[in-house]
């Protein structure tokens, strides 16, 4: 007889859905060992009312040792080649009169690979692929159910043995007898409070940077100009402590940013500006971080008018040709965004003897300058379900008997062992992370000068 064991995902962003389908094709493999006793039941619980509710932003690249050897061992490398865009790794780094710091072309196919792993992925390339892309690929690689939609966690309830966890939700629904828990549920993790003590801060703190997020459907016929200007791949300027950026997605439209440093009092204020129809006006706590969620999460549309004017008058003397960009924006399709980050180095003390974990920015937020957010979100889902699967199969597959009590028991036991030694590693890899990140914003956005007086430093931390 098996034994059943019960993992709720909370969060079906890049991280959880990886977790989740790495999960099924390990135990996919496990099942043709007769002598296995553990069945994993999976299931993810996403806020969102369907996988195209709301922007999923720009596009990613995925590095060969961590976003692209999850793919790999997620069997999904094939399907990522069939939507990988190699041309779009073209890069240009310029200042506000469109002084070039750095230029990198896009490559026009895949590497030539040969012999025994040609699908394995290469070692030196960054593919890029459209964030939307990316999760259809990943949720559609699911056994059908697993990802319950509409489903925002309001709490995690420990059972009094604290072997097992209950998830209540804002829809009303009470799911109980949960022996392990991952918060794949970002920034603003409620999971990540219930790991870490009452009295500690798990809050992410303001980078300072905030600004808007804009879109031009077909560059190429709206804004031909433009588009020559971009290559089919990443325009990046930087000047003043201000940046424009623009990315040309599969779909043949451009993904804009104009940020820049400002307050926080400034975003809060811009925020509730934005907001001022669908916030509380009480100041408590749970509305204040639901206020950062909305900005953090590409969920704060806004149709104020004037925004496009404002931005004109900010980056009046920068060159006409980046200023375009933003006169041929699409004035029905603008969001606020303010960037937050957990501090370097951020840990925690596992105050659930470890049947609680975390995994992407739920763990390690960071802002997105280095490109390594989603790479560290699935690096995590894959030595995460490495841990979880190598203990709990490894131990249950010997001598055929049935399992009883005593080796549940055994069995958390080793699988704590095993997901705290996940964490600790975790702490590690991902501040350094973190510390690029950090390293690679302030050379742009806090540096005199910038980019050209700091693209070596920008460079040193790639």
């Amino acid at each position: 007889m098996s034994q059943e064991f019960k993992i709720a995902i909370i969060g079906a962003g890049p991280g959880g859905t990886t977790f989740a389908r790495l999960l099924q094709v390990y135990q996919q493999e496990q099942q043709q060992n007769s002598n296995n006793r553990v069945v994993l039941s999976i299931t993810i619980f996403e806020s969102d009312a369907s996988p195209s509710c709301r922007s999923q932003g720009g596009q990613l690249d995925l590095h060969a040792d961590t976003g692209l050897a999850a793919l790999q061992a997620a069997g999904l490398y094939e399907e990522f080649l069939k939507v990988a865009r190699y041309d779009a790794e073209a890069l240009q780094i310029i200042d506000k009169n469109l002084v070039v710091a750095l230029k990198k072309p896009g490559a026009k196919k895949p590497p030539e690979k040969s012999g025994k792993n040609n699908s394995a992925p290469d070692r030196f390339g960054r593919p890029e692929i459209d964030r939307l892309e990316l999760r259809r690929i990943l949720i559609d690689s699911l056994s059908e159910g697993t990802v319950q939609w509409g489903h925002r966690l309001i709490s995690i309830v420990p059972s009094e043995d604290g072997n097992r966890h209950s998830l209540e939700f804002e829809n009303g629904r009470k799911i109980s007898g949960f022996d392990l828990v991952i918060g794949a549920d970002g920034a603003w993790s409620k999971v990540r409070r219930s790991i870490i003590d009452t009295g500690e801060n798990g809050n992410p703190i303001y980078a300072g940077i905030a600004g808007y997020r804009l879109s031009i459907p077909n560059v190429e016929r709206n804004a031909p100009d433009v588009c020559r200007l971009v290559n089919r791949g990443n325009l990046f300027s930087y000047s003043d402590g201000k940046g424009l950026t623009a990315q040309h997605l599969g779909d043949g439209s451009l993904y804009i940013t104009a940020s820049s440093v400002r307050s926080e009092e400034w975003v809060k204020n811009q925020t509730r500006k934005l907001n001022k129809n669908s916030i509380n006006k009480s100041s408590s706590e749970d509305e204040d971080i639901k206020l950062k969620e909305t900005i953090s999460n590409n969920k704060s549309d806004t149709t104020e008018s004037g925004v496009i004017e404002e931005l004109l008058e900010y980056y009046s003397d920068w060159s006409p040709s980046l200023t375009d960009i933003l006169k041929k924006a699409d004035r029905d399709s603008i969001g606020f965004y303010a960037l937050y980050m957990l501090p370097i180095g951020y840990r925690w003390e596992n105050k659930t003897n470890y049947r609680v974990t975390l995994l992407g920015d739920a763990a390690h937020l960071t802002v997105p300058y280095a490109g390594e957010g989603v790479n560290a979100a699935m690096t995590d889902s894959l030595e995460l379900a490495k841990a979880i699967t190598s203990t709990l199969f490894q131990a249950s597959s010997r001598g055929g008997k049935e399992i009883d009590d005593t080796d549940v028991e055994k069995l958390r036991e080793r699988l704590g062992l095993a997901i705290k030694d996940y964490e600790e590693k975790m702490f590690v890899r991902c501040s350094l992370i973190q510390e690029v990140a950090v390293g690679m914003m302030k050379a742009m956005l806090f540096t005199e000068g910038a980019p050209i007086s700091s693209i070596d430093t920008y460079v040193s931390w790639v």
